[in-house]
């Protein structure tokens, strides 16, 4: 593996891809939409306009290729082999962690890295129950440990936790069961070395100030963070209207990024308290009459294809050697 160095800059890029769907049906799951012959007409050719719209955002994000991609919203490891693939992306030398996922629709997260850089020791899916009906079911949460060529450890959870489309209200404690599951496990590590280095990334749908986050995560603005705790490196950002989503004109932060204390007082591998940043790039956006601003373009609106990138903006973490 490469070796890093005092002074070296790496990227963490979490980006909510929406809808990377393949053409071809999974009896399994309901993606008959994402097919060439139903209502979106989902063909080849604008299978492969969503890999490089995608891929060029990837690539343009950071200084470089990010060493490390979180992704949500992907069908299934074909999708992300055809990604790294591009032209735009070939030479990044993404490995790539991925395990299927029960949603309905067939879509789950993902996280690639640079083998040249990071060694995967261990990952898992984490799957979730909800007691109050067990027939819901969600996305896994992705975990990854890896190290690097000096043998510093890092832990990873991607995220992309149950919808919003019922009401905030009515979907919270499906938001809070995830949350609590995830907690479980960062205690686990937490027990046995209680200065790892995690850091949590994901479309929550829940924002920095909602109680899944807030309370259950224990992720706030606050620094120094309590034992346990973790510093919401957008929390801040959402204060003074900054976001990654717009919803009916409202900017917000569904994604973010959350890191343990570990990662920005140790030595080693480091980040700050205002290393996040959104990539909003005008290529990116469209002009929204009705609201009167620029948002996110997507692939669609309603059924019709407009070939852009994602209803979500990505966001992109520095991280440095101290």
């Amino acid at each position: 593996m490469k070796e890093i160095r005092k002074g070296d800059e790496l990227h963490l890029l979490f980006y909510n891809v929406e809808n990377l769907f393949d053409t071809l049906d999974d009896p399994f799951t309901e993606d008959d939409d994402f097919t060439p012959h139903e209502r979106k007409k989902w063909t080849n050719e604008r299978y492969e306009e969503k890999l490089n719209n995608l891929s060029k955002v990837i690539a343009q994000a950071a200084n470089g290729f990010p060493a490390f991609v979180g992704l949500a919203e992907v069908e299934n490891r074909t999708v992300l082999e055809d990604l790294i693939n591009t032209p735009a992306l070939r030479e990044a030398g993404y490995g790539i962690v991925h395990e299927d996922s029960p949603d309905v629709r067939g879509i789950d997260v993902a996280f690639l890295y640079q083998k040249e850089l990071f060694s995967v020791n261990d990952y898992k899916a984490i799957s979730i129950q909800f007691d109050f009906d067990p027939s819901i079911t969600t996305r896994d949460i992705l975990y990854i440990n890896g190290t690097f060529s000096n043998g510093e450890e890092l832990h990873f959870f991607v995220n992309h936790w149950p919808s919003r489309r019922e009401g905030q209200l009515e979907t919270e404690p499906k938001r809070i069961t995830v949350a609590k599951r995830l907690r479980e496990e960062i205690d686990l590590i937490f027990e046995k070395k209680s200065e790892s280095k995690v850091i949590l990334m994901g479309d929550f749908n829940d924002y920095p100030y909602n109680k899944s986050i807030v309370d259950v995560l224990q992720a706030t603005a606050q620094w120094p963070q309590p034992e346990g705790g973790f510093y919401n490196l957008v929390a801040e950002k959402e204060e003074i209207g900054d976001g990654t989503h717009n919803y009916r004109g409202d900017w917000g932060f569904l994604d973010q990024m959350m890191v343990s204390p570990a990662l920005i007082t140790s030595e080693g591998l480091t980040t700050d308290l205002d290393s996040v940043k959104v990539v909003k790039e005008e290529w990116m956006l469209f002009y929204h009459t009705r609201y009167r601003e620029y948002k996110p373009n997507k692939s669609y609106v309603g059924d019709n294809y407009v070939g852009g990138y994602s209803d979500h903006l990505p966001l992109v973490m520095r991280l440095s050697i101290r």
